[in-house]
């Protein structure tokens, strides 16, 4: 396995993980689980911190992804 399959394997399920965490705090959310106020962090409301996890989890999967077509590209 080398440096580039380990490095697109660790975004890939980093990224799911908190696409999937956000996703499903969310839904916690809208069925009375939790509270937005649980995630509040300084200035931030809970729907922020929450709809950031899910963003950052979006960019690493795009990551993931594009580190394929830059070492295609590169190596032609």
């Amino acid at each position: 396995m080398t440096i580039k399959r380990i490095i697109q394997w660790l975004l890939l399920t980093l990224g799911l993980f908190l696409t999937f965490f956000g996703l499903l705090t969310f839904i916690f959310v809208f069925l009375g689980l939790y509270q937005f106020e649980l995630f509040d962090f300084r200035l931030s409301s809970g729907v922020r911190v929450i709809s950031e996890l899910s963003i950052s989890g979006c960019l690493l999967l795009a990551m993931s992804f594009g580190i394929d077509d830059y070492f295609n590209e590169s190596t032609t």
